[in-house]
């Protein structure tokens, strides 16, 4: 099995962190999460306008995981605001098929 991935992160700078992770995988699921323990210091302002705002706007569903069938037989997992531990284990979860 194929999986195609995209993310968004602080930028290139030493110890990064992850600001989102989206994965596609050939079979048609996907999985989408937006992180919320990103160290806020090594955001630029093109981050702030371009991928932190957009984000933003969903903040009030914090920690939560949503799966919603997109069409027969796939899935879209989708957690917004959370920790790198709970998307970690979202993660697994959603590999591990």
């Amino acid at each position: 099995m194929k999986a195609f991935f995209d993310c968004e992160f602080t930028g290139l700078v030493r110890d990064t962190t992850l600001i989102s992770l989206g994965l596609v995988m050939d079979d048609g699921n996907s999985f989408y999460a937006e992180f919320m323990d990103y160290d806020p210091t090594k955001i630029d302002d093109w981050l702030k306008d371009n991928v932190i705002a957009p984000l933003m706007l969903d903040m009030n569903l914090v920690d939560r995981t949503y799966r919603e069938h997109v069409s027969e037989g796939t899935t879209l997992t989708t957690i917004k605001g959370s920790s790198r531990d709970i998307v970690k284990d979202a993660l697994v979860d959603f590999l591990a098929p």
